[in-house]
């Protein structure tokens, strides 16, 4: 999913898409993050580009769901993961962090 966003700061509207990865902190969860016109990236909390760039390198912060891992939904709970890729989502992300 590609969805807009936006957030206000100072009273100006900055634009932003919301992509969606898996984040680990001890188990993996399914999270939004949102990259935003100004270079904010939100994912749990606010990240530049270059520090949410490690996060992706160090595997903090996935783009597909590692397969045969048991997966933490908000709202839903934990889901077992076979076998999963989402190459748009890749693609996606990679196209709209160059236009911010």
């Amino acid at each position: 999913m590609n969805s807009k966003t936006f957030r206000i700061v100072d009273d100006q509207r900055i634009e932003g898409r919301i992509f969606h990865a898996i984040r680990l902190n001890h188990k993996y969860f399914f999270v939004k993050v949102k990259v935003y016109a100004d270079g904010v990236i939100e994912c749990w909390e606010h990240f530049d580009q270059t520090s949410f760039s490690t996060y992706l390198e160090s595997g903090k912060i996935l783009l597909d769901i590692p397969n045969d891992t048991r997966i933490y939904v908000h709202g839903l709970g934990e889901i077992n993961s076979k076998e999963f890729s989402r190459k748009n989502e890749r693609r996606l992300y990679k196209r709209n962090r160059r236009l911010y």
